[in-house]
């Protein structure tokens, strides 16, 4: 028997003046950052990561999107050198400490 693997899956829609799919339907939003970053704690989760550091959503997209493909497609073994190089123009842009900033989705859902 296979064992099973939990998994919870997150996405958060940003103000509904950016999403207009929402806009036309929904009569508020769920965009409080301070609201979202209490919940996960409020709902019993023991161990919540933001981003503390701008080295966070670099290593997220370095290396957790197909990003890493291209980087590793372009050049062979520079994939930590580009993680760090992506680390500073965050940093560069957001400053050193926890960092956020605005991102959007868009999710598409296929099924055969």
């Amino acid at each position: 028997m296979q064992a099973r693997e939990h998994f919870f899956l997150l996405s958060i829609w940003d103000r509904i003046e950016d999403n207009v799919f929402a806009e036309a339907r929904t009569p508020r939003g769920y965009h409080d950052t301070a609201l979202i970053c209490s919940d996960p704690d409020d709902a019993g989760f023991s161990r919540v990561e933001r981003a503390s550091s701008p080295r966070m959503p670099a290593v997220s997209y370095c290396l957790g999107t197909l990003l890493r493909n291209e980087i590793e497609d372009r050049e062979a073994g520079k994939l930590e050198a580009a993680t760090d190089y992506a680390a500073s123009v965050i940093a560069a842009r957001h400053g050193s400490g926890e960092v956020a900033a605005k991102i959007q989705a868009q999710v598409i859902v296929a099924a055969v």
